[in-house]
This record gives C-alpha cells, structure tokens and sequence, in this order.
C-alpha cells in the first residue's frame, strides 16, 4: 500500500494524474464517437450540440463534475469508489432526459434521432470513463 493511502483504499497522491487521465479518456472517446458520427451518420450541421468545440467543452465540464464529487466522498463516505459509482450512475442516466426531449420537441434545430443517439453515447462514454477509469486510477494498489 502507498504511503499516501488512506484507509478507504484510495491514493490521494494518484488523484490528480487519475483525473487527468480520466479527463483525456472522456474526451478522446467523444471525439472519435463524434467524429464516426459526422462520418457515417446524417446529422444536420445546425444540430449545434455536436459541434466539436461544444461537445469537448461540456464533456471536460461533466466529468469535471464527478470528479469533485469522488474527492468530497474520498474524504466523506465510508466507501467512497462504490458510493461514487452510485451516484455518477444515477447521474448519468439522468443526463439522458434532455436528449430524450430533445427527440419530443422542436426546441433545438436539426434535432434527429441519428444526432440525439449520438449524444446519448458521448453521455455513455464519458460516463463510463467517469465511473470506472478514476477510481481504477486512484484506487489504493
């Protein structure tokens, strides 16, 4: 065990490359779901939430997000990864209902299934990353 564990199992000395790691895997796996998307899919250009810019923005913004939460629970909970796993997947299915309303309304332009489903996996993708890779990053070995 590291000299900077603490007795939740977690590396405090590894949160900080963890989250970067953690940050970089999101937005890589986004770009490339993005990129496959604009390729492959017909995905109206005034569709703006997958702009490249604006996805990468809010993608760095959530999982910037959940990792303030891991780090208030590293300190707070009793088993701060699975109380954090928890609650990002509470989170995360949560982060579908604007998606889904977007498909029920007319409120963003270009709004299409091929584009909201899009979204729904960068949701997926930096979700997982969130969920999994920080805590398998930071975790205590």
């Amino acid at each position: 065990m590291s000299l900077t564990a603490n007795p939740k199992g977690i590396d405090n000395s590894r949160i900080l490359v963890g989250s970067l790691i953690t940050i970089v895997v999101a937005v890589v796996g986004n770009l490339i779901v993005g990129f496959l998307a604009q390729a492959l899919l017909d995905i109206p250009a005034e569709f703006l939430p997958l702009g490249t810019v604006r996805y990468t923005i809010f993608t760095v913004l959530g999982v910037v997000g959940g990792i303030i939460v891991y780090v208030v629970l590293t300190k707070r909970a009793q088993n701060p990864i699975r109380t954090y796993q928890r609650i990002a997947w509470v989170v995360l299915v949560l982060s579908m209902l604007p998606d889904i309303g977007m498909l029920t309304s007319d409120f963003i332009p270009g709004a299409t299934p091929a584009g909201v489903i899009t979204l729904m996996v960068m949701h997926l993708v930096a979700g997982l990353a969130a969920i999994y890779v920080l805590p398998a990053m930071t975790r205590a070995r």
